[in-house]
C-alpha cells in the first residue's frame, strides 16, 4: 500500500519546545526558532526511521486494481483506527465498504498492524486501475497510548546534535558516536516488515 501523510500534520506537538530548552539547557528564548527547527527535523527523521506517527495524524492509503487475497499490512506504527475504506467498483462508482466487514489487527511494537475482513465477510469486486482502493486511517502517540521514553530521549539526542552541530560537515574534531545512542533507543521500536 503506497501510504500519504495528509499535511495537517500531528495534532498536539511530539515534543515540546520548553522539553527541548531543558535537555540543551537553555533558558534564553534567543534560540527559540533554531530549536524548534531542530525539533521538526528531530521529529521527521525519527518518524520515518521507525516508520512510525509519533503524534495522532491522518493517512491515506491506495491500493492499484482490487483488494488483495488476505490481510493488508498496514505501512504505519500504531495503527489506531481505519476511518474508512473507498473502492471505485466496476462500474465506476466510488463505494464505501460497510466498518463492519474489516478489523484492524495490532501485532504488537516492532510488527506492522493488518487490515483483515471480517469473519464471513468477503473484499469487494473493484475496477482495474491505479488508486481503485482508499484506506484512510489515523496513527499515531497520544494521551490514551503515550510516547515511549526511549523514543523520546532518542528525540532529544537528535536534538541536541542538531544544535550543537549547525554544519553538514564536522572539520578539526574526532567524531565518533555515542554508545547507546539514537540508533539504540530508536532500535527497538522500528517497525520490521514481514
Amino acid at each position: 500500500m503506497r501510504l500519504l501523510l495528509r499535511p495537517d500534520g500531528p495534532a498536539a506537538p511530539v515534543l515540546t519546545l520548553e522539553e527541548a530548552k531543558a535537555h540543551l539547557r537553555q533558558t534564553s528564548s534567543d534560540e527559540d526558532d533554531y530549536i524548534q527547527a531542530c525539533i521538526n527535523g528531530a521529529v521527521a527523521a525519527g518518524a520515518a526511521h521507525m516508520d512510525r506517527a509519533l503524534g495522532i495524524q491522518t493517512f491515506i492509503g491506495t491500493l492499484d486494481g482490487r483488494f488483495p487475497c488476505g490481510s493488508i499490512e498496514i505501512p504505519i506504527a500504531p495503527a489506531r483506527t481505519i476511518e474508512s475504506i473507498e473502492y471505485v467498483d466496476p462500474d465506476g462508482a466510488t463505494q464505501t465498504m460497510p466498518g463492519t466487514d474489516y478489523i484492524l489487527t495490532d501485532r504488537g511494537v516492532d510488527r506492522p498492524s493488518w487490515l483483515s475482513l471480517a469473519y464471513g465477510a468477503a473484499w469487494p469486486s473493484t475496477r482495474c486501475q491505479l488508486g481503485a482502493v482508499t484506506v484512510t486511517l489515523t496513527a499515531g502517540y497520544d494521551d490514551t497510548l503515550p510516547i515511549p521514553d526511549s523514543i523520546k530521549s532518542g528525540l532529544l539526542l537528535m536534538v541536541g546534535h542538531l544544535f550543537e552541530n549547525r554544519e553538514a560537515v564536522n572539520v578539526g574534531n574526532i567524531v565518533t558516536q555515542m554508545p547507546l545512542g539514537v540508533e539504540f533507543l530508536f532500535g527497538q521500536f522500528r517497525v520490521l516488515r514481514v
